[in-house]
């Protein structure tokens, strides 16, 4: 199994695009209370055409988090050359805490800058 739980969603609307969620270990949280999968997150994006957009992402990086899940990174098309990728910094105006779903979460994160990239060559950069 590619995530803790072994469970998935798949996704296809209408127009044939498909989603996928939670099929990696980073786009799924298992709650840090009790023993299910309390959130899912969108891992890939899949066009009629085969064109893909992945999604990764990383989860409690700093000290003190519980089911904290940011995005780190998109990547486009399949051969995955043009990436965003999102720089975070822990902060003390940065931290929330509650309850989602009877799953504590605690977040002290943010994002500091978003870097876009296309064959290794950066193209823009946004800082906070």
């Amino acid at each position: 199994s590619h995530n803790e739980k072994g469970q998935y969603w798949i996704l296809k609307v209408k127009d044939g695009t498909t989603y996928r969620l939670g099929y990696n270990n980073d786009s799924e949280m298992v709650s840090s209370q009790t023993d299910y999968v309390w959130r899912w997150s969108v891992d890939v994006v899949t066009d009629t055409h085969n064109n893909s957009i992945t999604y990764s992402y990383v989860e409690n990086p700093y000290g003190g988090e519980s089911s904290a899940v940011y995005l780190d990174k998109i990547e486009y098309n399949n051969d995955k050359k043009r990436v965003i990728s999102f720089i975070r910094e822990s902060g003390k105006l940065s931290r929330w805490s509650g309850y989602i779903e009877g799953t504590k979460l605690e977040e002290r994160g943010r994002i500091k800058e978003i870097q876009v990239v296309t064959d290794n060559q950066l193209v823009r950069r946004y800082q906070n």
